[in-house]
């Protein structure tokens, strides 16, 4: 018997799970509320629904009751905050993704930051500070070379950089005015050195009874979050940009297995970071069952610190990291405790992943400023070589599928795998510059440290 699904959010993250979800034998239906113009090549997706009236997580729930929805997951942090997990299982209906108390992992960094230290997981040195003053004072008396964090929710761009204590200042003065309430607490912590890495894990730290916890890894990545710096035009007249510099996005660019993540460091990320927080959730009886990625930073010696916890899948790292399993079956594997450590093994395949973004046009900035443009008609797509994965983000198609038009930012991500680095970023970057619309915006430096 196939279930119906109810898929919630709408970026390329989604549309990468509702393939996963359309090609899973154990799927009859999928309910992708609000999804995006993807949904149209998608043949086990229910058409036709209004997705218009839903704002929070007692929306979607008559949704689900309307259309027989037996299980449901989201990629939104923002509904997992508003407990949606806990409304969906308290009315019957499974749900992949942490409760309430879970995901304050994600939405007070303050709160995360505690639990770090308290359960003995490597970190940046930090203050948390309630008043900008208190935040002065404190980089006043501190070594030089800061990053100033809101400790609420912030799209992935609460995070500044002081590297001295003068733009640490402006840094605090923009943390409290920009971001208002997500700044009603700052974290104000050291710059790690080293490099970066993501780390996806599937958890049950409640499972039931008579099962065990599941601790279920997938393949490590590493994202590029700077906007960066045009440089070049494209074949199609696209800007292409590169550098970690600029503002800060949700994620321009991923690639997975990076080679820094040695079997020694995939053993002290798994003994120092994930082992300890897994055991510090349980002791503390916290029920956590979903995805978890921590971002991480790898020093020179191979030693793993974490920079933050995500409560849900990262975009764009989890578009290159899944390992070709059912994930319906992995999903309710985890939620039955079924699941056990012997499936955790790592695909040696390398994946690369780029945003196509809404860029600067015709005095309007790009993303991630708000003011971005968009509303261009998108071509070119039916060029993309078969071997490459295409995922919809910020498009929208008024016309039931016949033509794309730009909604978002980050308007779709391109992937593709390969044995070789250099072939597999090739492969992106040729498609790339099939795709066309006016403002057209990409990193072209993705895996510059695998000789790509």
């Amino acid at each position: 018997m196939s279930d119906t699904v109810m898929l919630i959010g709408s970026g390329t993250r989604e549309h990468k799970m509702a393939k996963a979800l359309d090609a899973s034998s154990h799927v009859g239906k999928i309910v992708w509320a609000p999804g995006n113009a993807g949904a149209y090549s998608l043949d086990k997706v229910v058409k036709g629904l209004d997705y218009n009236q839903l704002k929070n997580p007692g929306d979607y729930l008559a949704l689900a009751k309307e259309t027989g929805v037996q299980f449901a997951t989201t990629g939104m942090e923002q509904y997992l905050f508003q407990g949606m997990a806990d409304t969906f299982r308290d009315n019957g209906i499974r749900f992949f993704g942490p409760g309430i108390i879970g995901a304050e992992l994600e939405r007070q960094k303050a709160i995360a930051k505690c639990y770090l230290t308290e359960w003995g997981v490597p970190t940046a040195d930090f203050g948390i500070f309630a008043s900008a003053e208190k935040a002065r004072t404190h980089v006043f008396s501190e070594p030089p070379d800061k990053y100033v964090k809101v400790s609420g929710p912030a799209l992935g761009k609460g995070a500044l950089h002081g590297k001295d204590r003068a733009s640490a200042f402006r840094a605090i003065y923009r943390a409290k005015s920009e971001f208002m309430n997500s700044a009603k607490l700052l974290v104000i912590e050291d710059t790690m050195h080293g490099t970066e890495a993501s780390d996806h894990v599937f958890m049950n730290t409640r499972p039931p009874e008579g099962r065990n916890p599941v601790l279920l890894r997938q393949k490590p990545a590493k994202d590029y979050k700077r906007i960066g710096e045009i440089y070049r035009k494209d074949a199609a007249g696209g800007m292409v940009a590169k550098g970690d510099v600029g503002d800060q996005t949700g994620g321009m660019a991923a690639y997975s297995v990076p080679s820094f993540c040695t079997e020694e460091v995939s053993r002290n990320v798994h003994d120092r970071i994930l082992l300890p927080i897994f055991s510090g959730l349980m002791d503390r009886g916290i029920e956590y069952c979903g995805v978890m990625y921590t971002a991480l930073m790898i020093d020179n010696r191979g030693n793993p610190r974490v920079v933050e916890i995500n409560v849900r899948p990262g975009s764009p790292e989890s578009e290159v990291s899944d390992d070709g399993k059912d994930v319906y079956e992995v999903m309710n594997g985890v939620i039955d405790g079924k699941t056990g450590p012997e499936d955790a093994g790592l695909v040696k395949k390398f994946t690369v992943g780029i945003v196509l973004a809404s860029g600067p046009i015709d005095g309007r900035p790009g993303y991630p400023d708000p003011n971005y443009k968009k509303g261009y008609p998108v071509e070119g797509l039916d060029e993309i070589d078969d071997d490459v994965d295409v995922l919809l983000g910020g498009v929208m198609s008024p016309d039931g599928g016949k033509t794309r038009i730009t909604s978002g930012g980050r308007v779709m991500m391109l992937v593709a795998s390969d044995k070789n680095p250099k072939k597999a970023k090739a492969k992106v970057l040729a498609n790339a510059e099939k795709v066309r619309y006016p403002n057209k915006y990409y990193r072209d430096d993705v895996a510059y440290e695998e000789g790509a």
